[in-house]
């Protein structure tokens, strides 16, 4: 009787993780999207010259994305560069974001709450993963 209650329990909660693996809080929400988020730490690296560097930094309010809901939005840089974008979520789990003044970028979302967002975006010569939080 034992072994029995104990497979049940056992399958009960197999199940229960089973579930809560398949939530839809792996898609991009756009509403937790929308709002002012502020880059806290940036880290990843490029290619100069056939080198990898390797680069990790902390930003605090300095460097800024402004998501609107009318999927319009607006990028400050560190050195306070500013560029407006419209963006779109092209499936579950990326953004594109188009600029104006400099190249594309659609990010894979690592991670997106309502105070929590973390980015990572590839190429062939670049990479970066982009911790932020909305305030």
């Amino acid at each position: 009787m034992i072994k029995k209650f104990l497979g049940i329990a056992f399958l009960a909660m197999a199940l229960c993780v089973g579930f809560a693996s398949c939530s839809d809080d792996d898609e991009v929400k756009t509403d937790r999207l929308v709002g002012k988020w502020y880059v806290t730490h940036v880290e990843g690296w490029y290619m100069e010259d056939g080198d990898k560097k390797d680069y990790s930094w902390g930003v605090n309010d300095v460097w800024t994305y402004q998501f609107n809901s009318d999927n319009s939005g607006t990028e400050v840089e560190r050195g306070g560069d500013s560029y407006s974008f419209t963006w779109s979520v092209p499936n579950d789990t990326h953004i594109r974001m188009a600029f104006s003044g400099k190249a594309d970028e659609t990010v894979e979302v690592s991670k997106l709450t309502k105070s929590t967002f973390i980015y990572k975006y590839e190429t062939s010569s670049e990479y970066r993963r982009v911790t932020m939080e909305k305030r």
